[in-house]
This record gives structure tokens, sequence and C-alpha cells, in this order.
């Protein structure tokens, strides 16, 4: 049998709509969002952010803010510091440690960055109606939290065992924390 959805401009449930690029066959990206990266790629823009959002900090809780392990942690400080958008400074509790701050380079960097992120979603959204843009806020929000809840954890819920997926990670499948059945899933 044929799946129904197969063929339709318009996808009916949410794991459609999610997996639908290119939307239609035979289009073809005129713009690659690689080029939205100019300055620095997207994963040091996100570490950017996240020293913007959270102030300096050292590579552990740069880490667990992002929800990666440090040594990956590690090479991406190099990378931005080789740029230099970052500086290292040595703790002033802890002589061992270095403390992650963002630079004024990094600063303008970052903000290149997402102004571009922010003038092609505003040129793709620049039809939609005033209410349209207002649901899409919400129900943003809504699946950004979800993401929160699902994936990244407080510092006291890691350190107390376990982090956001239980005893055994969650990111595979393997912990006993289930997805919830989703509206429109089958």
């Amino acid at each position: 049998m044929a799946h129904p959805h197969r063929g339709s401009d318009t996808p009916r449930t949410w794991p459609d709509a999610f997996s639908r690029f290119p939307p239609l066959p035979g289009t073809y990206p005129i713009r690659r969002r690689g080029d939205l990266y100019v300055e620095v790629d997207r994963a040091g823009y996100l570490l950017l952010r996240m020293l913007d959002a959270r102030g300096s900090m050292d590579i552990s809780a740069l880490a667990g803010a992002l929800g990666l392990d440090p040594s990956t942690t590690g090479r991406q400080v190099n990378a931005v510091q080789k740029a230099g958008f970052v500086e290292r400074t040595t703790a002033t509790t802890d002589r061992r440690r270095s403390v992650i701050a963002l630079t004024d380079r990094g600063i303008g960097a970052m903000d290149a960055v997402r102004r571009r992120r922010l003038d092609g979603t505003a040129e793709m959204l620049d039809e939609w109606s005033e209410a349209d843009l207002q649901h899409l806020a919400t129900v943003f929000s809504r699946y950004n939290e979800a993401i929160v809840q699902l994936y990244l954890s407080s510092e006291r819920e890691h350190s107390a065992g376990g982090g956001a997926h239980g005893s055994n990670g969650g990111v595979d499948g393997s912990s006993d924390r289930r997805l919830p059945r989703l509206r429109g899933s089958r």
C-alpha cells in the first residue's frame, strides 16, 4: 500500500513536516545555510552564544552547558581562541583551571552571524500574518522548552547522578525514560 501522504504538498503530521527537505521534488536550495557562518562555524557560534548568555566559565561548565564532553568543548574553544573570539585566563580560585571569556572580536563575529540568521528568517516570514507569527512563536517556544527538558539538566541534577536522561544516558533510547506518544505520529 502506498504511503497516504506521498505526493501531497502539505504534510499532515509533525513527522511529515519535520522530514520534508527539500520541500518538493526537483527543488534545490538557492542559498546554503553554511553561508550564514562566515566568521565562525556553527559549533563555534553556539559556543560564543553560550558564553554571551551565561558569562565566562571553565571548560567543564561550558561543556555541561552545551551538552558536550569536555574534550570536544576543548577543541572548539581552541578553534575560537585561535580566531581571537575568546580568551583563556587562569581561574583565581584554582590556578589549574582556565576560564573562557568572550572577546570584543568574538561578540562582533557572533553578532554578524546572528544578524544574518535573523535577516534570513525575517525574509522567509515576511508575508506571514501577525497571527501566524505569534502562533509560530508560541509553538516554537514550547518545542524549545521540550528540548531543554529532554536534553539539558541543571548542574545540580547532573551531579546528583544520571543527568537529564537517567542512569545510562538515554540519547540512544537505552534509558528507562520513554518518549510520550505524540499526536499525529502514526
